[in-house]
C-alpha cells in the first residue's frame, strides 16, 4: 500500500478543499472550485500527462536531494508545456 500524504492529512481534519486519489477524482470534480488529486509517489509519466491535460495547475512536490530531484526532472521533461 502506498502512502498518499494529502489524503492522510485530509482524514485528520477539515481542509477547505476536497482531496481525492486519482481513481476517485473524476467522480468528485463536479461542482468543486478546487480539487487536490493525490497520486502515488513517482507516478507513471503517462498518468501525469493525462492529469495535467485536465487541470489548470499541476503541483509536483519534491525534496532537494538527488534521489528525488532526478526523477522529478525527468517527469517535468515528459510533461512538456504543462502548467506546473
Amino acid at each position: 500500500m502506498e502512502i498518499q500524504t494529502s489524503i492522510s492529512w485530509a482524514e485528520r481534519g477539515s481542509l477547505p478543499f476536497l482531496v481525492a486519489d486519482e481513481r476517485q477524482a473524476m467522480k468528485k470534480v463536479a461542482g468543486a472550485d478546487f480539487i487536490i488529486i493525490d497520486t502515488p509517489a513517482r507516478p507513471h509519466s503517462d498518468d501525469l500527462k493525462e492529469l495535467s491535460s485536465g487541470c489548470d495547475l499541476l503541483i509536483l512536490p519534491t525534496i532537494l536531494d538527488i534521489l528525488s530531484l532526478q526523477p522529478m526532472l525527468e517527469i517535468v521533461k515528459d510533461l512538456g508545456d504543462a502548467n506546473y
